[in-house]
């Protein structure tokens, strides 16, 4: 080896330890960390990251590659986009704007999971920073947990009785519960379950449920055969169910995150019951449940700072 090489040698040995000092004895830091929701379509959304990265070193330092992911109880949700590299000047700091890609494909695993853990969600966003220039570079890993905890089936179950007056006697329904179905990554299954009384002399019997849900302007509908028997003075349980598909998830998020994580919510139920009188067989539709509430979340708020491990 010749002394050009030696010394080219010689000097990337050198610049490799300084390298490495800089970075393990006066790392860099982020002094400042904000979350925001960027972009939403049906097929991703956004979730824009701001970092200020201090360098309280006496040398410059090069954010090469940032790479990382976003899970939801485990569950990849998307990736982290890398900015471009920025050079870190000795004692000084610089703003830093990452973006993590949510693939909403994954909503209905994710909500799955979410529905098994009790409503509860563990947010984390992790990956590594690549300071310095490869192959002379070093990875400086970083990550944030949070936990976010929903209560939709008490909200959902929050109506208070009322009394409808049919053509056939004045009907009693008593508080609407709701409770979690069968769940998978393709659909979710919300069973909704109430008092009915009928004060009349005259047996009737339900035959069909319809509910009709409408967040933020989209709409479903759904029929649920019930077939039971209401006789005077007595009270049933009927019960109903809503599926949520994949497609109807990802519909309602993406409304849901471009209104700020809010959305209008309204149920409307209706019975189709029937009776005999005389040997005349009669039918009516009539509202049996109303519900409308507004109400929002705050999935990103709740995150911790994030640090360089």
């Amino acid at each position: 080896m010749d002394w050009a090489r030696k010394a080219a040698y010689a000097l990337l040995v050198v610049l490799v330890v300084f390298i490495a000092y800089t970075v393990y004895a006066s790392p860099p830091h982020i002094s400042t960390y904000s979350l925001e929701w960027g972009e939403v379509t049906e097929d991703y959304t956004e979730v824009k990251i701001h970092l200020v990265v201090e360098n309280s070193s006496l040398s410059p330092i090069i954010i090469d590659r940032v790479s990382g992911a976003i899970y939801f109880n485990e569950v990849k949700m998307g990736f982290l986009v890398s900015p471009s590299p920025t050079v870190l000047l000795p004692m000084s700091s610089s703003p830093i704007e990452l973006a993590a890609v949510v693939d909403n494909t994954k909503l209905g695993e994710w909500l799955c999971s979410h529905v098994e853990r009790g409503e509860e969600t563990e947010i984390e966003i992790s990956g590594y920073v690549l300071v310095g220039v490869e192959p002379i570079a070093l990875k400086k890993p970083f990550t944030t947990k949070w936990v976010y905890q929903t209560n939709f089936c008490k909200t959902l179950s929050n109506t208070p009785p009322t009394e409808l007056s049919t053509p056939f006697g004045l009907v009693r329904v008593s508080k609407l519960s709701a409770s979690w179905g069968e769940i998978s990554s393709q659909s979710v299954e919300l069973i909704y379950s109430v008092g009915v009384e009928l004060e009349n002399s005259q047996a009737v019997t339900v035959r069909e449920l319809r509910c009709a849900v409408n967040v933020n302007g989209v709409s479903r509908e759904w029929v649920s055969s019930v077939n039971t028997l209401l006789k005077p003075g007595e009270r049933a349980t009927v019960t109903f169910s809503i599926e949520l598909d994949e497609e109807t998830l990802r519909k309602w998020w993406a409304t849901h995150i471009a209104n700020g994580e809010s959305s209008a919510v309204s149920i409307n139920v209706e019975g189709a019951f029937s009776t005999e009188v005389f040997g005349v067989s009669y039918e009516f539709t009539t509202p049996i449940y109303q519900y409308k509430q507004e109400f929002s979340t705050n999935l990103l708020r709740q995150a911790p700072s994030l640090s360089l491990l």
